[in-house]
């Protein structure tokens, strides 16, 4: 991974789980509400896979690596269940102009799919260049609970 690092045009700084943000117009600056960490999910479904009715942002930091000019990546993140089930691929591109060190990406997941209580992978990979392969470059994780009551 150490070669593909040293090629990239982005590094990944951070991904974190909100309730909601708001970014400042004047001075760009991230107000973050509500950080999540774990889940707890109550139902009543005896289904193995079931929609949790939760709205999460995932925000992600990233960061120029040394490049010029735009740097122009494709994102997938994969979200994958306690025992590595894949469950759903998020995909969405970040520009970074030339002279912007750092980019932030904000997303919602209006209700996630859940099968079972433990630690859920958000697996973030990046492709430079639509013949190149994905990389996978960072990874961030969600605790979740699913009481059946």
């Amino acid at each position: 991974m150490e070669e593909f690092r040293s090629k990239r045009s982005l590094g990944h700084v951070w991904t974190l789980f909100c309730e909601g943000s708001s970014v400042d117009k004047q001075k760009n600056n991230l107000t973050v509400f509500n950080v999540i960490d774990q889940l707890v999910i109550e139902t009543s479904s005896k289904d193995k896979q079931l929609i949790a009715p939760v709205d999460i942002q995932i925000i992600t930091l990233w960061k120029r690596d040394g490049t010029q000019g735009t740097a122009n990546v494709d994102v997938e993140m994969d979200v994958l269940d306690p025992k590595g089930k894949l469950l759903n691929t998020i995909g969405y591109k970040v520009e970074m102009p030339e002279k912007i060190r750092r980019n932030r990406s904000i997303g919602s997941i209006p209700g996630m799919k859940v099968t079972e209580s433990g630690d859920y992978k958000f697996v973030i990979r990046i492709r430079e260049g639509k013949h190149q392969p994905f990389k996978q470059i960072a990874e961030a994780s969600l605790d979740i609970t699913v009481k059946r009551i």
